[in-house]
């Protein structure tokens, strides 16, 4: 698919922004995990609402990476005309 000049410079930034969010949802789906591990030693049950916050951060971490190696050209949320 061909695009214009324009499109491709803001997309080179949306995805430098982007990349930087996956970062940050790296460390957070970890923060999630280590969270629900204590949580499973100390009550020997899983957290249901830490369940729904990482099934959130997956599909956007999903979202995120799709953009990334160009399988959408939609940015994810916020920036998506989707939502």
């Amino acid at each position: 698919m061909l695009h214009d000049q324009t499109f491709r410079w803001r997309r080179a930034g949306f995805m430098l922004f982007f990349w930087l969010v996956k970062t940050l949802l790296n460390w957070l789906t970890g923060l999630i995990a280590v969270l629900q591990f204590l949580h499973v030693l100390w009550f020997n049950r899983l957290n249901q609402r830490l369940m729904i916050i990482g099934q959130l951060v997956a599909r956007f971490w999903y979202q995120v990476a799709d953009y990334l190696v160009g399988n959408s050209d939609a940015p994810p949320f916020p920036f998506s005309r989707r939502f």
